[in-house]
């Protein structure tokens, strides 16, 4: 058991790294300075905010809400 927590949690700081070592490699052009460090954050804020829509998009796809049956079936039994 924990032999495969330190495998996951070495696995998550992988990720982690590789996800800043790309947020670096997009920014390679831009000036230096404060600019570079305000750019970082957008883009990290902006990850961040990606991995939530997609959080809540897959939760509601699990919950079948943005299933047309789903809807179909709800808008018929008010009907009733």
């Amino acid at each position: 058991m924990l032999k495969k927590a330190q495998s996951h949690l070495s696995r998550l700081r992988k990720q982690s790294f590789r996800k800043k070592v790309s947020i670096l490699r997009s920014l390679d052009n831009a000036p230096s300075g404060a600019k570079l460090r305000q750019m970082y954050q957008y883009k990290v804020e902006s990850y961040k905010e990606y991995e939530r829509l997609t959080n809540e998009i897959k939760q509601e796809y699990r919950n079948g809400v943005v299933d047309p049956v789903h809807v179909g079936l709800l808008r018929f039994r008010k009907l009733k």
